[in-house]
């Protein structure tokens, strides 16, 4: 299921949405020594390309599955919206994704997943994992002004808000320059061994092969050149292995979504006719006062978020643990 907004989700998860016990959260098994992941999840802004059914979002979904385990951050910034606004100190990262994250179990939205679908969502987006599936219906270079200043100003300061910023896109050029500005590597998806389903016309890979290389070299990136190119690291995966289990995370197939209704010339995408820019009635004075935070989080449903986690930490409860990792020798059976 789809949510409209995020007071939705939080609607259809009323009882912890913030401190998960036990079983809660799904526990997601994959290979924890595998080098390359961890070389790519240190890459804070990463990009991953390639053509279709090359498993970008695979590799991207792959690369999410510590934090869909359970991540927690502890900070105490006090110019970070969750301390301005709630004084709250510690908590589970969230994923903000333009694709629908599911929990294995149960094929329900992961407990952690947001659905990413407003621009406004980023000014208070801290401590937590961004994914943009197909980059070019958030960030498109065809359509560069399409995004708002504040967003392109958010982008150069991920770091100082603890936010991991993930991204898909068949083309390289095809992504606004901003975002391939600041992108630190990119990983280049290639699929193999296609197996066609009944009823299907285009085929679904079995092994890909996914190499790292840095991002200020992709921009001249060609045939040629990533012949002679040295990746930064490189990986296999192959469906058939029981440890990898990232295609049951996100249906594949499923829609993404797209932020916004309309170019940045005016032109509505649903029936090709011309809007008016709005005009900006915000008070520039008080946009970033304590009271306008509120404002927000009321309006994209992030007071209950924030409000529940604290009074659970005003209990006394715990914060909570990623799972511990699992041993190595439960890996290397084959499906």
């Amino acid at each position: 299921m789809y949510y409209e907004t995020i007071a939705e989700y939080y609607e259809a998860h009323k009882k912890d949405k913030h401190n998960f016990g036990d079983g809660e959260l799904p526990t997601i098994r994959y290979k924890t020594k595998n080098t390359a992941m961890r070389t790519r999840r240190g890459i804070k802004i990463h990009a991953y390309v390639g053509p279709n059914g090359g498993g970008k979002s695979l590799a991207m979904i792959n690369d999410t599955i510590p934090t869909m385990n359970g991540d927690t951050w502890v900070c105490n910034n006090h110019d970070h919206f969750h301390y301005k606004a709630y004084g709250q100190t510690t908590g589970l990262r969230k994923i903000l994704s333009t694709v629908r994250l599911v929990d294995p179990r149960t094929g329900k939205d992961h407990p952690l997943y947001i659905r990413f679908h407003d621009f406004r969502q980023l000014l208070s987006a801290e401590h937590c994992d961004i994914l943009m599936d197909e980059i070019v219906g958030v960030a498109s270079a065809y359509e560069g002004m399409s995004m708002p200043t504040q967003v392109n100003n958010i982008l150069m300061q991920l770091r100082r808000r603890d936010v991991t910023l993930r991204w898909t896109t068949p083309n390289w050029s095809s992504a606004a320059k901003r975002i391939r500005e600041v992108s630190k590597a990119v990983t280049y998806c290639v699929g193999r061994f296609a197996v066609y389903a009944d009823g299907a016309s285009w085929p679904s890979n079995s092994l890909f092969e996914w190499k790292t290389y840095d991002a200020g070299n992709f921009e001249q990136f060609t045939v040629g050149t990533r012949n002679n190119a040295v990746p930064i690291t490189f990986e296999w995966y192959a469906r058939i292995f029981k440890k990898n289990k990232a295609d049951a995370l996100y249906d594949t197939l499923s829609e993404v979504t797209s932020i916004g209704s309309h170019t940045a010339n005016g032109m509505c995408v649903h029936c090709g006719g011309k809007r008016s820019i709005k005009g900006c009635t915000c008070d520039r004075d008080a946009v970033d006062t304590e009271e306008h935070f509120h404002e927000i989080g009321a309006e994209l449903g992030l007071n209950e978020y924030f409000e529940k986690e604290l009074a659970e930490g005003e209990k006394g409860a715990d914060a909570p643990s990623p799972p511990a990792d699992l041993p190595e020798a439960a890996f290397d059976d084959v499906a």
